[in-house]
């Protein structure tokens, strides 16, 4: 008698509605990348929880390019655990490598996420940025113009915006991905359908330019 090797399906109900939850994880992933008041942030716990889960449901492809990307960062990784065997300060250099390798597998799982449905998970990458990088922004511009009192011990740090995040200049760099989205949006789009994304984008501009960071504004 032949063995029917075939494993057991999940029923299709079942499946549906974890494929939802996956996907409201990454979302809520995205969209608080953003709160980085101290490390590891919220996203890192998400992110790690996604890693796990994205490939367990089937929702992450990995093509031939991303694996060979994941090679390159493997080789990478391998290097600089390699290197913080040579340095003087060893724990904080594996912190750092251990840091880095884990930032190169999430980079990894995301993009075979993207990869399996482009354009909606994009689509669902984007939506969760533009959120993360609005929310920020106005918590900085509150915060430089103290519209609500005490709201700049929290949101600004040497004087400079700083948001949700510690640090101004790692603020304003995390603005400029999310600003050309909505700029984007606001170009592409009719006037009242580009409203939303218009106003996000003067917000996000704003916001950049109170964290004073070089770096952002020559972005």
């Amino acid at each position: 008698m032949a063995m029917d090797t075939t494993a057991p399906r999940t029923p299709l109900a079942r499946q549906n509605g974890l494929h939802v939850l996956a996907l409201l994880l990454v979302w809520i992933t995205v969209a608080s990348s953003a709160i980085v008041f101290s490390e590891p942030a919220p996203v890192d716990v998400l992110s790690m929880a996604a890693i796990l889960v994205l490939p367990l449901l089937g929702l992450a492809a990995f093509r031939r390019g991303i694996a060979a990307a994941f090679a390159a960062l493997s080789v990478l990784g391998a290097m600089g655990l390699v290197a913080a065997s040579q340095a003087t300060d060893f724990e904080s250099a594996l912190a750092h490598a251990g840091v880095s390798l884990y930032l190169y597998v999430a980079a990894i799982v995301f993009a075979a996420f993207i990869a399996l449905r482009p354009l909606t998970h994009t689509r669902l990458f984007v939506n969760g940025l533009l959120v993360a990088g609005t929310v920020s922004a106005v918590a900085g511009l509150i915060g430089y113009f103290a519209i609500v009192p005490g709201a700049d011990e929290l949101f600004v740090r040497f004087e400079r915006a700083t948001g949700t995040f510690k640090d101004p200049n790692v603020f304003g760099a995390f603005l400029v991905i999310p600003l050309l989205f909505a700029g984007h949006i606001a170009l592409t789009r009719s006037w009242r359908a580009a409203l939303p994304a218009t106003i996000a984008a003067a917000v996000m501009l704003l916001a950049i330019l109170m964290s004073f960071s070089r770096g952002a504004v020559l972005c």
